[in-house]
């Protein structure tokens, strides 16, 4: 389960395919795993890469409320 150490927290990604990168970025509550059919077709083209944000999913879940300003910096 590859991890990436992002201000303090470590966010969960996946890497699927080859060729030029297609990032797939979940909305509020969302996780990588919603993208499996997208993941599927696209990365018979594109090399595709999977987040999971900060407090979903197999990210770190820190304990502090969470703003925006954060899910930019990440």
């Amino acid at each position: 389960m590859p991890k990436i150490e992002v201000n303090d927290i470590k966010i969960y990604y996946k890497v699927i395919g080859e060729g030029e990168p297609l990032c797939l970025i979940m909305g509020w509550g969302g996780n990588s795993d919603m993208w499996y059919r997208q993941r599927e077709f696209f990365s018979k083209f594109y090399k595709v890469i999977l987040l999971d944000n900060r407090g979903i999913g197999r990210s770190s879940k820190p304990k502090f409320p969470y703003t925006m300003q954060m899910f930019l910096g990440d």
